[in-house]
């Protein structure tokens, strides 16, 4: 016999096959439920199945709970996302005891339950920032409190990404804001323009300029979330650098994210990227970061990165490998932005196969020493130097330079501020009439012997060059009189 019923917000309908005419009350008699609808923590479901042993009732159900966008709402609220349009439903088997119930309240027993999810949001928004996600779509399998995500795939700020992996914790921590939602993904994508994330732009397929000043959309609010992300990427974009075969691991735990094993090629050159930002959700952060650059083609590296804030030497200037290692440590800004005054960095750098097609400040040289010489293509031997940033301030190693010209040695500075100061010095016997295919490297005590003292600086934003006259002596303004061009 069925009987329909309502308890307290519960209405469907039920068998009790063993007194149809009454609710079981003994072990013997159970109790069948047929489309029960009810309302569970504001979570609309529908169940099926038997109840049986009632001095401590067994329960064996199938259960569907219903995700509208209000209930949506209420499960994103441990995490830092905001849905705005989004639905989904869990299809589970549910096989377990009241006292199950009653003596873990945290979990309301749902390491009991086990089935099928799925989840689909349209449209929804990072809490911190700009980040926008759209047209999300999850499968998982339910096992407790973990839902094992086969699939995930959607959009992020415009590019395609999907996900495999798993999540753990959410049913716990909504009864216990100090017990931590863990996270664990794969992510993949064929194509990510990481400038979207700094202008908050849907990526159109075009190269975009990343604004000096644009907030960025990595803002990470206050959750008790650890994120164990590994990414995987065909191809990235930053800036106007095209990076191929980009994989690495993100961690984001106890305030702090760790950006581990970063490679990337650039080219036929490689680079990987370290890093670690310490007091994300504070008004100061901490990033120290270390990085690695192999047989990198410099000219691309300098035309994606837009010359590194600089304009004395542009792309269409420099041609070589580079490799170069080094550490940089910066305190962060709310919005992310470096604070210039606290840059600290040390690097060491090789660049081989080099040549300066068109470069002012060497041509600008060369018409002084060789007038007469046509030298907008110079070689230049292997170079092998440090330098070191202390705030905006760039200081260069002295360093020989040796090329198809001539042999310059050369040390200074360059201020991000558009500062230049550098002092070169040009022994005579090294001097060439004729751009020559033989570069010589000589070795630093080579400058010793009588030179040209060259001061290359900045004037009103120009570049300009002169005798530096606190290196020169009577004996260098002889000799420069007397030398026949």
């Amino acid at each position: 016999m069925n009987q329909s019923f309502f308890l307290e917000h519960y209405k469907g309908s039920y068998t009790n096959q063993a007194e149809p005419t009454k609710l079981p009350d003994d072990e013997n008699s159970k109790l069948t439920l047929n489309h029960v609808a009810g309302v569970w923590h504001d979570l609309p479901f529908i169940v099926s199945g038997e109840v049986s042993e009632f001095k401590n009732p067994l329960f064996d159900w199938n259960v569907q709970f219903i995700f509208g966008q209000e209930q949506m709402a209420q499960i994103c609220k441990s995490l830092p996302i905001n849905p705005i349009k989004s639905l989904g439903w869990i299809k589970a088997k549910y096989t377990g005891r009241i006292n199950d119930l009653i003596s873990n309240p945290e979990n309301h027993g749902i390491d009991k339950l086990h089935g099928l999810a799925y989840f689909q949001i349209k449209d929804a928004v990072w809490k911190g920032g700009e980040l926008r996600f759209q047209n999300l779509v999850m499968k998982c399998t339910v096992d407790g409190d973990s839902l094992n995500v086969n699939q995930l795939t959607g959009e992020v700020n415009g590019n395609k990404v999907s996900a495999s992996g798993w999540m753990h914790g959410m049913v716990a921590h909504s009864g216990n804001a100090a017990s931590p939602i863990t996270i664990n993904l794969s992510a993949r994508s064929p194509f990510f323009d990481l400038n979207t994330l700094i202008s908050g732009k849907k990526n159109e397929g075009k190269p975009q300029k990343a604004k000096a000043k644009s907030k960025t959309s990595l803002d990470i609010p206050d959750f008790n979330v650890n994120i164990d992300l590994a990414v995987q990427s065909n191809k990235v974009r930053f800036q106007k650098l095209d990076c191929n075969n980009l994989t690495g691991k993100l961690n984001l735990r106890n305030n702090q994210l760790k950006i581990s094993n970063l490679n990337f090629n650039v080219g036929e050159g490689t680079i990987r990227i370290d890093a670690d930002i310490d007091g994300l959700t504070h008004h100061q952060k901490q990033l120290t970061s270390s990085f690695l650059v192999q047989k990198v083609d410099v000219k691309k590296l300098f035309y994606g990165m837009n010359g590194f804030g600089q304009n004395v030497c542009k792309a269409e200037n420099i041609h070589g490998k580079l490799d170069l290692e080094g550490k940089f440590n910066a305190r962060l800004k709310s919005d992310f932005e470096l604070k210039s005054e606290s840059m600290h960095g040390d690097f060491s750098f090789q660049l081989r196969n080099a040549s300066l097609v068109n470069f002012k400040p060497l041509m600008d040289i060369s018409s002084f020493l060789l007038p007469k010489e046509s030298l907008n293509d110079v070689q230049v031997a292997t170079l092998n130097n440090t330098f070191h940033l202390r705030g905006r301030m760039l200081k260069i190693d002295e360093m020989e330079i040796p090329t198809s010209l001539a042999t310059f040695y050369l040390q200074g500075e360059y201020d991000f501020a558009d500062q230049l100061d550098m002092h070169i010095l040009v022994p005579y016997h090294t001097i060439s009439r004729k751009n020559q295919n033989e570069v010589i490297k000589r070795g630093l005590k080579d400058k010793e012997r009588p030179a040209i003292p060259i001061r290359v600086y900045k004037k009103d934003g120009k570049v300009e060059m002169g005798i530096d006259g606190s290196r020169a002596n009577k004996r260098f303004w002889r000799r420069l009189k007397s030398i026949s061009w």
